[in-house]
């Protein structure tokens, strides 16, 4: 076996161990503060005295290659060792704010300006619409229910008066029943992703009784006859390797019955991947149709059920295709998806249940050079049929617009959208000729519209109000070469009548992965940031799905260096272009955006003033072996895919290539205390290993969000940390 051993640069064991001690000041001239708006001060953080972490003697061999994990011991978040290092951290952190002004500023800005838009786009069934809205001054949105137009709206759950401890949260996912009288909503507690299910009788005004303990995915289909449903199950202590009482699969729960009695239709054995089975109502009311799927891939086969004879699943695509099929709906019995087989940009096909098989798939719309907007390969509501014409969601460059087709392929025209923007959701009613839409742009809040498919018209329907100040700002779509020189969309948003010179702070925001779009959405923050005279630009990264899923692969696998270059290339061409100059940037990202920014900390920190990295995927070799980190695997690849794909992986993931020689920009590392996703344990690890030789130029920080998940947390708390991290990134930055 051969015996080469790779640590990480520079990670040789110092025979001396360093009193870390760290000097950054930051002069400010009096030009510069009347220019940018802060005060003339000189930030003195010599008092840093990071906590010196253990190291011991962990090794790991991949392919005959050895790997040191010094830190491994930290991956037991609960430990009293890891406990006593945070403890140290969060010491660190609160006096570090404490220094610096912009933070209580940034907090009492967003409390007083917060922006939650006008909740989600109504959900209409019989008489009944239901929509979730944010409850201003109150950490948790609210569930509604408008009994009629014109009516106003009942409360149907408020988990502000049912979170005495601030630790759970509404997960957004409602599902009323056919005609309304029954909704069901579910709550996440301590940043899990699990979530349990309740269900709400609107003729009593109460609950029932019946409450479905946490799961993942927990989708569902309602009876046509409002008799129950049918959901899916994944309970996460199976993730933990513990027993669970029931087996992951799809169920049958008739109202008012124990759950424990409910009838198991679909057998899914956990083997170690989130492969979940999702019930959709058929349109004829007659069948229940299965999609057995990867979930964060949307690979894999479609069955259906008759509602009267739930014994046999009849199989009309494969469940081991590694094509994707997404179900935008069905009429009658002939079922459509939204498909990438043989059409990387994605094309709709239909397929009828009574004559199953690739072979007998009817195109209906074929693939174009703009792709039909899906997110990770799912149809999340922006393509939609209503009156036997499809209503289709395409991506042109980095925004939406809708066409809409008959059901045999014709284009019928377009909806006319009012701006530049993003579709959030398409809601629609059998029988009414209005469709609802939300939409949502850089400097708009969400908001609902409604398109008239007689009059053809597109009308306010619950609009948000935008400051009038943000009329003030004006936004660019740009293009500029990445390293390759593949052409990137980026969108630049400032103050109007700005003229280049070089000294505008700039937040820069990436993504670039899973197939997501980065698209126009409000985010409270930018506004602060630009009402500073800073510049937001976002960029579409290779990775994401903005051009197809050409443009996504270009960046998965052993293509992900892409992504980073792409963002490096961001940073130079805004240089390069006047807007500001290196020391003046910060970079933003979180989840995979969170491995992009550190991943280009490692490697190019000259381009950068500040970075800042959210519930970041940070050991990639050890990320495949948590318990949902075999999804990695469908975007990351992972060690045990071969030599090939280990030795690509360890050329770039973040824990791996950390130097201590040369000049860092400051860098905020942000965490999840309850991450399920990107292991806390590993972020931990990272900050250990920056701190350990106590580079004088090099700045560290660690904020870690209580209670919270992978970005999941109540409103209070994702605004404080909203303001720790924007803060950062304004007064590191100069």
């Amino acid at each position: 076996m051969k015996r080469t051993e790779v640590k990480m640069k520079s990670m040789i064991k110092p025979t001396i161990v360093f009193s870390v001690l760290v000097l950054l000041i930051l002069s400010v001239s009096c030009k510069k503060a009347e220019e940018s708006g802060i005060s003339q001060r000189v930030k003195d953080f010599s008092w840093i005295e990071y906590p010196q972490a253990e190291r011991i003697d962990q090794v790991d061999v991949y392919h005959g290659v050895e790997v040191t994990d010094p830190y491994r011991w930290m991956e037991d978040e609960q430990s009293a060792e890891t406990q006593a290092w945070l403890k140290a951290q969060e010491e660190i952190t609160n006096r570090f704010y404490e220094q610096i002004p912009e933070r209580n500023e940034a907090l009492a800005w967003l409390k007083e300006n917060w922006l939650g838009g006008v909740g989600s786009v109504p959900i209409r069934r019989g008489e009944n619409s239901f929509f979730m809205k944010e409850a201003e001054g109150k950490p948790h949105a609210i569930l509604y229910v408008r009994k009629g137009e014109g009516v106003e709206s009942e409360v149907v759950f408020d988990l502000n008066e049912h979170d005495p401890d601030g630790l759970r949260t509404m997960s957004g996912s409602f599902s009323p029943s056919p005609n309304g009288r029954f909704v069901t909503y579910s709550t996440q507690y301590a940043g899990a992703d699990a979530a349990d299910l309740h269900i709400h009788d609107l003729e009593r005004g109460e609950d029932l009784e019946e409450i479905f303990p946490p799961s993942y995915f927990g989708a569902l289909a309602w009876h046509p006859e409002e008799t129950g449903f049918f959901y899916s199950h994944l309970d996460p202590k199976i993730l933990l390797g513990q027993e669970s009482d029931k087996k992951p699969g799809l169920y049958w729960h008739k109202l008012g019955t124990p759950i424990e009695e409910d009838r198991l239709i679909f057998d899914q054995p956990w083997k170690g991947s989130f492969r979940v089975a999702l019930p959709y109502l058929a349109d004829d009311k007659q069948h229940l149709l299965i999609q057995n799927m990867f979930v964060y891939g949307s690979r894999g086969g479609w069955g259906f059920v008759p509602l009267d004879n739930l014994d046999e699943i009849t199989w009309i695509i494969d469940p081991k295709i590694n094509d994707r099929f997404s179900l935008v709906g069905s009429i009658g019995s002939e079922v459509f998806f939204v498909a990438d087989y043989k059409a990387p940009n994605w094309r709709i096909v239909a397929m009828d249940l009574h004559n199953p098989g690739l072979d007998n798939l009817r195109e209906v719309i074929a693939e174009d050079e703009m792709p039909i907007s899906v997110m990770a390969g799912n149809n999340v509501g922006l393509i939609q049929i209503h009156a036997n014409q499809l209503y289709v969601t395409y991506i042109e460059h980095n925004a939406h617009i809708i066409r809409i087709f008959d059901r045999e392929g014709n284009l019928q025209g377009e909806v006319p959208l009012p701006f530049l923007s993003t579709i959030s959701s398409i809601q629609t009613k059998k029988g009414d000729d209005t469709i609802l839409m939300g939409l949502t742009s850089f400097l708009r809040p969400p908001s609902v519209y409604a398109y008239n498919t007689e009059a053809k018209t597109f009308t306010p329907y619950d609009e948000a109000k935008t400051p009038a100040s943000f009329a003030d700002y004006e936004m660019k779509r740009v293009f500029y070469n990445s390293k390759d020189g593949t052409h990137i969309p980026m969108t630049v948003i400032h103050r109007k009548g700005l003229k280049p010179d070089g000294k505008s702070k700039v937040l820069l925001y990436g993504y670039g992965g899973w197939g997501i779009p980065n698209l126009p959405s409000f985010k409270n923050y930018v506004p602060w940031w630009l009402e500073k005279g800073g510049i937001y630009a976002l960029a579409n990264l290779r990775g994401g799905s903005e051009y197809g899923e050409g443009w996504h692969k270009a960046g998965m696998f052993k293509n992900k260096q892409n992504v980073f270059d792409d963002f490096c290339a961001a940073a130079e061409y805004l240089v390069k272009e006047g807007y500001t100059s290196h020391s003046r940037i910060a970079i933003l990202g979180a989840s995979n955006g969170g491995l992009l920014t550190a991943a280009c900390y490692n490697q190019r920190p000259e381009l950068f003033g500040a970075v800042v990295s959210q519930v970041a995927a940070i050991d990639l070799l050890r990320l495949p072996l948590t318990p949902i980190g075999t999804t990695q695997t469908m975007e990351l690849g992972a060690p045990s895919q071969g030599k090939d794909m280990f030795e690509y992986i360890l050329s770039y993931s973040p824990l791996h290539n950390i130097s201590h020689e040369g000049t860092y920009p400051p860098i905020l590392n942000v965490v999840g205390e309850n991450d399920p996703r990107c292991k806390p344990g590993h972020i931990y690890k990272f900050v250990a290993e920056l701190q350990r030789m106590g580079d004088p130029q090099r700045l560290v920080i660690l904020s870690v969000i209580k209670g919270a998940g992978h970005g999941t947390a109540n409103k209070d708390k994702m605004m404080a940390s909203i303001a720790d991290w924007v803060s950062f990134a304004w007064a590191m930055t100069e």
